[in-house]
């Protein structure tokens, strides 16, 4: 009988188990036994890879909060930009081109003086718009007319287009005042304002300057905030009111907010010559006209929240009369409502950054005003940044659903060109129901603001 022997070693053999990866130990005694068919036991073969690498695995970098808000803000950015090449807006951009014919025709006194009328077929006179916004305007249409002339891309092309470039300035200034605040989030939050409905819907298809307004009081607390010189954000504001008279909202909350006597002169002296330089030379052909007419504007009454609930409850005997008194005078409640939580807020906690007080500026104004404009949520836009992640959707939802129906009813459904809110009746049914639950919800935010709970760091200052 011939002498077993061992089967060789793996060292034996030149295959390292530890070192090239075999798929069984070296020690065979370790290893599982299988039965045979025969009935004994058999240790399976040693395998070893000699030479082999690991399988490799394709993996991607998951793209961070960054990565997305730049996607966010460009992906909003095209979409407003498609709409303003494929739509015409809203009323308001018709009225923009029979300004500038006016202009043209009339001259800038007569149309401050006698506006621009709207007539039926039948010559019957339907509506009389004012031209209520700042000499500075004038200087912007014939900027825009000459883009349109050069380019062939129509007036209200370039007005929209204006609209989409500010707010992406906008995101950029609202990102510096929230990571200088030390706000927790500031990518998330930033890509819900990119995302906004009510930003698409109004810098995209609706036509009016209210964005543009915003960039600038974004920029004035990204001034001021970032310790430079109190005249510089007074030139942004004067910048603001320049665009719209309505960023005199926002004088309470910023002039309050910067300390020192001389530091408020700088800030109002600025923003007064800023407005003044851009009115001229209009300003001075007829200034008392100019004035009347862009500080006596009155919006549309009725339609939106305490003014719609007023309506409602009209028939009452005592409700007629403080409709009507809230309609003649209610303009001036939001802005003494706004001084006095302004003044409340800082001398009940002091270091409220000045987004939270021009934030609480902005929601105050729409939930008291009596007179509404649809364009007026785009106010609000920057502010809901303050917000955190769910309530922000939540308004996000609503007032993109509320201004939807509004264009999609003006507009006479998909797909829609032209939003003539003038001849398609707009304000019933669920229109009017959105309409007040965004009203709720914006009241809601200042209760949420009032009561000293923004989302921004307790470590953000006022500034010096």
């Amino acid at each position: 009988m011939l002498a077993q022997t061992a089967p060789p070693s793996s060292q034996q053999r030149g295959c390292n188990s530890e070192a090239l990866g075999c798929n069984v130990p070296n020690d065979r005694s370790e290893v599982p036994r299988r039965r045979h068919k025969s009935g004994r036991n058999e240790i399976p073969p040693r395998t070893c890879n000699v030479g082999s690498p690991p399988p490799m695995r394709m993996t991607f970098p998951k793209p961070n909060a960054r990565t997305i808000l730049v996607l966010l803000a460009g992906l909003a950015f095209v979409v407003k930009v498609l709409l303003a090449l494929h739509t015409f807006g809203s009323f308001d951009v018709l009225t923009w081109q029979r300004d500038l014919e006016a202009i043209h025709l009339r001259g800038v006194p007569d149309l401050y003086r006698n506006g621009i009328s709207y007539f039926s077929p039948e010559g019957r006179l339907l509506i009389t718009q004012s031209f209520i916004h700042p000499p500075f305007i004038i200087h912007a249409l014939h900027v825009w007319e000459w883009l349109s002339i050069g380019t062939g891309l129509p007036v209200q092309f370039w007005i929209r287009f204006t609209c989409a470039v500010a707010d992406v300035a906008s995101l950029m200034l609202l990102a510096g005042v929230l990571r200088r605040g030390g706000v927790e989030r500031v990518d998330e939050r930033l890509s819900l304002v990119a995302m906004c409905p009510v930003s698409i819907l109004i810098s995209g298809f609706h036509g009016n300057t209210d964005p543009i307004m915003m960039t600038f009081v974004v920029a004035s607390i990204y001034l001021i905030e970032s310790r430079g010189a109190a005249w510089v954000g007074g030139v942004s504001l004067g910048m603001a009111l320049n665009i719209k008279l309505a960023a005199l909202i926002f004088v309470p909350a910023i002039g309050l907010h910067v300390p020192g006597i001389r530091r408020k002169l700088e800030l109002g002296g600025a923003a007064a010559a800023t407005f003044l330089i851009g009115s001229m030379p209009y300003l001075l052909q007829e200034p008392r006209l100019i004035l009347s007419r862009i500080g006596g504007y009155k919006s549309q009454f009725g339609p939106w929240g305490a003014a719609r609930i007023c309506f409602a409850f009209a028939q009452d005997d005592t409700l007629p009369g403080v409709c009507n008194a809230y309609r003649a005078h209610g303009r001036f409640i939001p802005l003494l409502l706004i001084i006095g939580a302004t003044i409340w807020m800082m001398r009940r906690k002091n270091t409220l950054p000045l987004l939270h007080l021009t934030g609480l500026a902005a929601l105050m104004f729409l939930a008291f005003t009596p007179g509404f404009g649809v364009q007026y949520l785009a106010w609000l836009v920057p502010f809901t940044a303050l917000f955190r992640r769910w309530p922000a959707l939540l308004y996000h939802m609503v007032s993109g659903a509320f201004l939807f129906a509004y264009y999609n009813r003006a507009a006479q459904g998909l797909p829609w060109y032209f939003a003539n809110s003038v001849a398609n009746p707009v304000w019933y049914g669920h229109v009017v129901y959105l309409g007040l639950l965004c009203w709720i919800v914006i009241c809601a935010g200042v209760v949420v603001l009032v009561s000293g709970s923004p989302a921004t760091s307790e470590s953000a200052t006022r500034s010096p």
